[in-house]
C-alpha cells in the first residue's frame, strides 16, 4: 500500500538521493493506491503518477484506489477518476492520461449507506470518539 502524498514526498527525496519508492510500487501484483485526491496538484505530482499508472496498466498489473475525492456520478467514470488527480489548467491531458489508466478495466464500489430514499456517504472512523 502506499499513501499517495508519501509517496510522491519520498520519490521527491529520491532525487537527493534517498531511497527510491518507484520499483517497488511497480513490482507489487497488487498496489494499493490510499487517499488518492488528496495530493497537491503540481507537475510532479501529475508526472510521477502518469509514470506509475502508466507502467502498472502496461504491466497489467492490479490496483485498489481509496479516496474522498468524489462521488461516483451515473457513467460519468472519467470525470470521477479524474477528480482524484488535482491538477492546474495546463497540466489537463496529463491528468486525462493518469485518469484513463486507472478507470480501464476498473469497477467503482461508493461505500454509503440509505436513509429511506437517501444515499449518505458512511461517516469516516477516523471521527469516532
Amino acid at each position: 500500500a502506499i499513501n499517495v502524498s508519501a509517496f510522491l514526498q519520498a520519490m521527491r527525496e529520491s532525487y537527493n538521493g534517498g531511497p527510491d519508492p518507484m520499483p517497488a510500487a511497480m513490482r507489487a501484483d497488487v498496489l494499493l493506491w490510499d487517499d488518492l485526491g488528496t495530493q497537491s496538484g503540481t507537475e510532479h505530482s501529475v508526472r510521477v503518477l502518469y509514470e506509475l499508472a502508466n507502467a502498472r496498466y502496461e504491466a497489467g498489473k492490479a490496483e485498489i484506489l481509496t479516496t474522498n475525492a468524489g462521488t461516483h456520478a451515473g457513467g460519468e467514470e472519467l470525470r470521477f477518476f479524474r477528480g482524484m488527480i488535482p491538477h492546474h489548467a495546463d497540466q489537463q491531458m496529463q491528468a486525462l492520461r493518469v485518469a484513463d489508466r486507472l478507470r480501464e478495466d476498473s469497477e467503482v464500489v461508493l461505500f454509503a449507506a440509505k436513509r429511506g430514499d437517501r444515499v449518505v456517504a458512511i461517516p469516516s472512523w477516523r471521527g469516532r470518539r
